[in-house]
């Protein structure tokens, strides 16, 4: 066997040494971590339905930027699989045919011919540079997510430590706005530090109290994982191809996965009409020709529904069961505003009655437009989600046969204008 093709049958010199190691652990992970957005949302809708509009908020941050770190690594572990499959598939065809490219055997003319002589890539510069252009995408992808974790357990840890001032203190607003002040406030000194470094470094003395402060200043925020020499890869990379082309390139990265998070959410939520199908009117809460398939236990429900529900379209037997559940973004604005003292009193047995009472008269539940004085609330936690909710069982045994319409009062959403575009009343229409 000649020395040509013993190299051409082997892995080339200058390959990342690394090159199995990547390949094992994208192989092994990238199939969880296409799963993970999915879980990750499961997980965050199941949250919402027992968070309060402040806690939300702070879960809404702590999430997105969770996401965002597992779009970006399932990302860049999906692309590295591929470059990687094309970097092996460049090294094949040389060791299959090493003496490359034969143009005289395809069929062009010769100024072309030449452009393509003139112009074309060795196939060991092509190989080296799909070599490095994957192991590129595979420390940016680990490093930005590496990024993104941090900021979860700085966003995190701040929440925690406002929340817990505002129980201590009773400073309502503290939280969650106090969350991402606390996180800017901490990202201050280092923003001094380094502009001041950058500006007018060569204009201090060494040994000054100014250059010992921004050197102080740097330490502790190394010892935190933050700093030049905290994010080696991206500080390599930066030197390398440009501070501001790596910036744009992360930015863009990030943004993308933001975007896509976001939107991927919001379409869990609602549903996406196109085409001709947005011509056909939609279901709507409240009104009389629509019908709302989570008002309907024995139909495929979501579990973060927090609409209230009956048995069936078509009831049996001599009672209704109405669940109602709580929300926590609605009913606390309302009960404080209506039963005061009682919504957040001790949990006696003569508060729970109260509460119970105060909660019956908010609803007016009604039947066919008729109050319903038969039923009485009970508390209620559903067996599938937690919920807190409410029970009320309705007798229906004297209904006549035909169509009925349950009412109750809709909470309006203290976070929205109230502009008429929301209606004031749930309606559940059954049939006997």
């Amino acid at each position: 066997m000649s020395e040509t093709s013993e190299t051409h049958n082997t892995v080339p010199g200058r390959t990342t040494p690394t090159w199995e190691m990547e390949l094992l652990v994208s192989g092994v992970t990238v199939f969880a971590l296409l799963q993970l957005p999915g879980w990750m949302d499961q997980a965050y809708l199941a949250l919402q339905l027992k968070l309060d509009l402040d806690w939300d908020t702070a879960a809404r941050v702590v999430f997105t930027y969770s996401k965002i770190g597992a779009l970006i690594l399932a990302a860049a572990f999906v692309l590295h699989l591929m470059m990687r499959g094309y970097w092996i598939a460049l090294v094949g065809m040389d060791s299959i045919y090493p003496d490359g490219v034969i143009l005289e055997r395809l069929r062009m003319g010769p100024l072309q011919r030449r452009f393509v002589r003139d112009n074309s890539t060795p196939i060991r510069e092509r190989i080296e540079t799909a070599d490095n252009r994957a192991s590129i995408v595979f420390a940016v992808g680990i490093t930005m997510a590496r990024i993104m974790v941090g900021l979860v357990l700085v966003v995190s840890l701040a929440c925690v430590l406002t929340a817990s001032l505002q129980s201590l203190w009773g400073w309502h607003w503290l939280f969650p706005n106090g969350t991402f002040l606390l996180v800017a406030v901490c990202a201050v000194p280092y923003s001094l530090a380094f502009q001041i470094d950058r500006r007018w470094g060569d204009r201090l003395a060494p040994d000054g109290a100014v250059a010992r402060v921004i050197t102080a200043v740097f330490a502790g925020y190394r010892r935190l994982g933050f700093g030049h020499d905290g994010n080696p890869t991206m500080r390599l990379l930066q030197s390398h191809v440009g501070v501001r082309k790596t910036t744009a390139i992360t930015m863009v990265a990030v943004i993308a996965c933001a975007l896509f998070a976001s939107g991927q959410l919001v379409l869990q939520k609602g549903d996406l009409r196109l085409g001709d199908y947005g011509r056909w009117p939609a279901t709507q809460l409240g009104v009389d020709d629509s019908l709302i398939g989570p008002h309907y236990r024995d139909q495929p429900r979501p579990d973060n529904s927090l609409l209230p529900s009956i048995d069936s379209m078509f009831p049996s037997g001599d009672y209704l069961s109405l669940i109602v559940p709580f929300n926590p973004k609605r009913y606390p604005a309302l009960l404080t505003r209506v039963c005061g003292d009682i919504w957040r009193a001790d949990d006696s047995p003569a508060r729970r009655a109260a509460l119970l009472d105060c909660m019956q008269r908010t609803q007016d539940l009604r039947l066919d437009g008729q109050p319903v004085t038969q039923a009485t609330l009970r508390y209620y936690s559903d067996p599938k989600t937690g919920q807190n909710s409410l029970l009320a069982v309705i007798p229906i045994r004297g209904l006549a046969a035909g169509e009925h319409v349950l009412t109750l009062v809709r909470v309006a959403n203290p976070e929205q204008v109230d502009n008429g575009s929301e209606p004031d009343r749930y309606r559940i229409t059954f049939w006997r």
